[in-house]
C-alpha cells in the first residue's frame, strides 16, 4: 500500500501503470493544501478549487476496480465541529457522481467534523474505513487495543470492515534494518486480533525529506553532478519482519508492505522564496536508492538531467526502457529521443519506476508467511 501525496505528477505516474501493476496494490492518496504564493504568502488556489481538480485526476489515474483509500487529514482543522460541508464529503460526493468509490481514511485526533464525514461515507457507501495509526500507539498494547476498539465502535464497524495501517512514518536512516525490523515485530505483536482486519499494513520510509539532507552525496567526474547510494531501510525492515515470522512456530498474520514512494510523511507548504528546485533523480532498485543531484534548475536549466539520466542508463542496475513508463522516459532523455523536462516530469518518472519496482519485488519473493 503506497502512501502517495495526490499531486499531479504523482497521479500521472499512477495513471501510467499498466493494469496488472495497479491490481497488485491499493494506494492511499493524501490530499494536501494549496501551495503558497511567494509574494502574498496566501494560497495560490482555494481548497475548493484544489478538490475540484484532484478528484477527476484521481479518477483518471486509478482504473482498477478496488477503491483507493483517501486521506484528507492535512486539510482538517483540530476541534472543527460544524460549518460548511466537510472537504472529505465534497470529494466523495464528486466521486459518486462519476460512479467511482473511495474509502475514507481516518486517524486518532481528527476533528469531530471529519469523524462525522467518515460516518456519513460509511453509511452511504458501505465500504468501511481505513485506520491510519501512528506506530507509537502500539508501544502500549493495552492502549492500542482500547483505541482500536473505540474507533470501531465510533463508526459501528467490525475489524473485518476496516484496513489498519501501522504508520511508522519517517524512520532513521542510520538505524540498522535488523533493529528496525525488531521494532516493527514488537509493534505488530500489539495489534489486537491481527487476523480480523480487512487489510493489515505496516508503512514507513527512510527516504530523506529533501535532497539537502543527503550527506552521502559524492561528486562525480562531472563536478556539477553528485551521486549517492542510500539504503531503503523500510524494505529491508519489512523483509526482516517476514524472516522473523518464517522462524516463528505460530507466525501471526504477515502485514502488507507500505512506503511513501518518492514522497515523505512530513508536510511543509511549498514556498518558492526558500525552496529552490534542484535537479535530482531518485531511482529505487532492490534495497537501495540511487540518487543523483545536480544544480539549481533556475541557474543551470534542465539540460543537466540528460547527463544524470545517461549515467543512470549506464549502470547495470538500470531496469531497462521496457520496465516502466518512468524507465522509458529516463532512457529517452539519456539517448536524446526527447528533451529533459522540469521537476514534475522527473517526479512522475521516478514514481512510475518506484511503484513498478516494488510490485515486482513483492511478486518475485520466495514463498513465505
Amino acid at each position: 500500500m503506497p502512501i502517495l501525496r495526490a499531486m499531479p505528477a504523482v497521479l500521472e505516474a499512477v495513471g501510467d501503470l499498466p493494469g496488472p501493476v495497479q491490481a497488485a496494490m491499493i494506494p492511499l492518496f493524501e490530499l494536501q493544501p494549496p501551495d503558497l504564493d511567494p509574494v502574498t504568502q496566501q494560497p495560490r488556489q482555494t481548497v475548493d478549487r484544489v478538490l475540484a481538480m484532484r478528484e477527476p485526476q484521481i479518477a483518471r489515474a486509478w482504473r482498477d476496480a478496488t477503491p483507493p483509500r483517501l486521506d484528507l487529514g492535512l486539510l482538517d482543522s483540530p476541534g472543527r465541529t460544524a460549518g460548511p460541508t466537510h472537504e472529505l464529503t465534497t470529494v466523495l460526493d464528486a466521486a459518486r457522481q462519476r460512479g467511482r468509490s473511495l474509502v475514507p481514511v481516518t486517524a486518532p485526533g481528527r476533528s469531530p467534523a471529519y469523524e462525522a464525514a467518515v460516518r456519513q461515507a460509511i453509511q452511504q457507501d458501505g465500504l468501511g474505513v481505513c485506520f491510519r495509526v501512528p506506530i507509537g500507539v502500539f508501544a502500549d498494547p493495552a492502549r492500542a487495543a482500547q483505541l482500536l476498539v473505540a474507533e470501531c465502535q465510533r463508526y459501528g464497524l467490525r475489524a473485518a470492515d476496516a484496513d489498519l495501517v501501522v504508520d511508522a512514518r519517517s524512520i532513521r536512516r542510520n538505524l540498522l534494518s535488523s533493529t528496525q525490523a525488531q521494532r516493527w515485530v514488537a509493534a505488530l505483536a500489539a495489534v489486537p486480533t491481527p487476523n480480523d482486519w480487512r487489510t493489515l499494513v505496516i508503512a514507513g520510509t527512510a527516504k530523506p525529506a529533501g535532497i539537502s539532507a543527503v550527506r552521502e552525496l559524492q561528486l562525480t567526474g562531472n563536478a556539477r553532478i553528485a551521486t549517492a547510494r542510500l539504503a531503503r531501510t523500510e524494505w529491508a525492515a519489512w523483509l526482516g519482519v517476514r524472516a522473523a515470522y518464517a522462524r516463528a512456530a505460530a507466525a501471526p498474520r504477515m502485514p502488507w508492505f507500505g512506503d511513501y514512494a518518492l514522497g515523505h510523511p512530513d508536510y511543509r507548504p511549498f514556498d518558492a522564496r526558500v525552496i529552490r528546485s534542484v535537479a535530482q533523480i531518485w531511482y529505487a532498485v532492490g534495497g537501495t536508492w540511487l540518487v543523483y543531484r545536480g544544480q539549481q534548475v533556475n541557474d543551470v536549466g534542465v539540460g543537466q538531467f540528460r547527463r544524470m539520466a545517461a549515467d543512470l542508463l549506464a549502470l547495470s542496475e538500470f531496469r531497462g526502457a521496457t520496465f516502466s513508463e518512468g524507465d522509458l522516459y529516463i532512457s529517452d532523455v539519456a539517448t536524446r529521443v526527447r528533451a529533459p523536462g522540469q521537476a514534475g516530469e522527473w517526479r512522475r518518472a521516478g514514481t512510475s519506476h518506484h511503484l513498478t519496482e516494488t510490485v515486482d519485488q513483492l511478486a518475485t519473493l520466495p514463498p513465505g508467511p
